[in-house]
């Protein structure tokens, strides 16, 4: 159903299938996390007010997203878009719910308590949802985890179910003038985390690797929500520690330090005690070196008009790509380079 739009045919492709048995591998592991963690929430069908005032900022945030999902599913749907509904719960479920929100939800779930009841409520509660909006377009797998989870009794069927509608979580925060859309603030602190974690790939430090990050935040509005999400970001970038402040980075004092610019800040990764910065500037010289050999020859068989008459259009198309990569990189090269100084 995803790829493909009304009126048009499809090829058969195994890679299809794969991407399909992923995405079912992904929302079957999501069941068995929450199972793990106990007895499923009996408030499932729906929060309670007391729940529903006490949300996180992460956790206003995923229903917040889920509701804006609903709305744009159930139009696609109404228009026989089908192709688009499917687009938007797979992005849903793959992204916000799986890679962002659960991970971030592990922070209140140690904490135990409180905490720890009122994340399981909203993970039921959004879990169920979620199952309900997949089920017309997976309806095994769904009928399935809806039992498993306990959401459904031996008698009962999904098909029953209500299909889901807005909750109105997206003007949750609009009568609170400090917190007012917290809730969309979260992406700026995901737009963070993948900037720390770009970094230590950029450099190849492994994921278990514990580093300290430097957050220059864009102002003290930005500095004061990021103080209040510090617990989440230590825990989604895997941090020895994260220093937020309005100051800037002081090469002199912190060491040699790459950088991305977000949205909430500038994110800093000092690589004092991280990397053998003389030998990382040795390879990325020689590797700066080895790249403009290449685009220069690339570029000289490109200026070749005996080889654009002669060579097949998708010889010539390949080395148009590959050169487009090979200057990316190099650029990304001088980047990491002027870091290092």
């Amino acid at each position: 159903v995803m790829g493909v739009s009304p009126g048009n045919d499809m090829r058969y492709s195994d890679k299809k299938v794969e991407a399909a048995r992923n995405f079912a591998n992904k929302l079957w592991n999501a069941c068995r996390f929450r199972q793990m963690q106990g007895d499923t929430s009996a408030h499932f069908r729906a929060l309670p007010p007391e729940i529903a005032a006490e949300l996180s900022g992460d956790e206003r945030w995923m229903l917040a997203k889920l509701d804006a999902a609903i709305d744009s599913i159930n139009t696609a749907i109404a228009e026989f878009r089908f192709h688009s509904a499917a687009h938007e719960v797979y992005d849903l479920v793959w992204s916000c719910f799986c890679d962002w929100f659960i991970e971030a939800e592990k922070v209140p779930m140690r904490a135990g308590g409180g905490e720890k009841e009122r994340a399981l409520a909203v993970l039921d509660y959004a879990l169920y949802r979620i199952l309900r909006l997949l089920h017309p377009f997976m309806p095994f797998i769904t009928e399935e985890l809806a039992h498993q989870m306990g959401f459904l009794s031996d008698g009962e069927t999904i098909m029953f179910e209500p299909f889901p509608e807005d909750d109105g979580f997206r003007n949750a925060d609009a009568s609170d003038d400090l917190n007012h859309d917290k809730w969309v603030g979260i992406d700026g602190k995901f737009e963070l985390v993948r900037a720390g974690r770009f970094l230590k790939a950029s450099y190849n430090l492994p994921d278990g690797k514990k580093v300290k990050f430097f957050v220059k935040a864009v102002d003290a509005e930005a500095l004061a929500f990021l103080e209040a999400e510090k617990a989440s970001a230590l825990s989604l970038l895997n941090a020895e520690a994260i220093e937020f402040t309005l100051a800037d980075y002081d090469p002199a004092a912190h060491g040699a330090a790459p950088s991305q610019v977000c949205s909430l800040g500038t994110v800093y990764l000092p690589l004092a005690d991280l990397i053998d910065i003389a030998a990382e500037k040795a390879k990325l010289e020689k590797q700066k070196k080895e790249l403009a050999g290449w685009i220069a020859g690339t570029k000289a068989r490109l200026g070749n008009e005996k080889f654009l008459a002669k060579a097949p259009a998708n010889v010539v198309a390949e080395a148009k790509a590959q050169l487009a990569s090979m200057e990316e990189k190099l650029a990304r090269t001088d980047e990491l380079l002027e870091s290092l100084k």
